[in-house]
């Protein structure tokens, strides 16, 4: 999926529903190429959120050129990561992912079980 030039919200003012915004699992290899994802509001859930969450052992998610990011986001009693692995792998190629201030509950990047390779890019703030 190319998504150069186009930037995304992702707004959970009443995070509720969903304890990932988007899920990679059952063998699905996925990549992501160019684009912001900045989420937005404020959560009043006490449940840890994860914008992407990679779950499978064929499973895998390329992020390329991306920017990832909560500026100054309220997380309440909940936590966010940025990037979960319980298994399978996730590649960073030169992607940002910043300004994830979660109440020690969250990460920018959180692996479980799995593999994560960064190649450029920065995890900060």
């Amino acid at each position: 999926m190319d998504l150069r030039g186009k930037n995304f919200s992702v707004n959970y003012d009443d995070f509720t529903k969903y304890r990932e915004f988007f899920t990679v699992k059952d063998g699905n290899k996925v990549t992501i190429t160019g684009g912001a994802i900045k989420v937005v509001g404020n959560f009043s859930s006490k449940a840890n959120f994860s914008l992407f969450y990679v779950n499978g052992a064929d499973s895998s998610l390329t992020l390329s050129g991306c920017t990832l990011s909560a500026p100054g986001v309220n997380f309440g009693d909940a936590g966010m990561t940025a990037v979960k692995v319980s298994s399978g792998s996730v590649n960073l190629i030169n992607t940002t992912i910043s300004d994830i201030d979660s109440n020690s509950s969250g990460a920018g990047v959180f692996v479980s079980n799995g593999s994560v390779t960064m190649d450029g890019g920065a995890i900060q703030n």
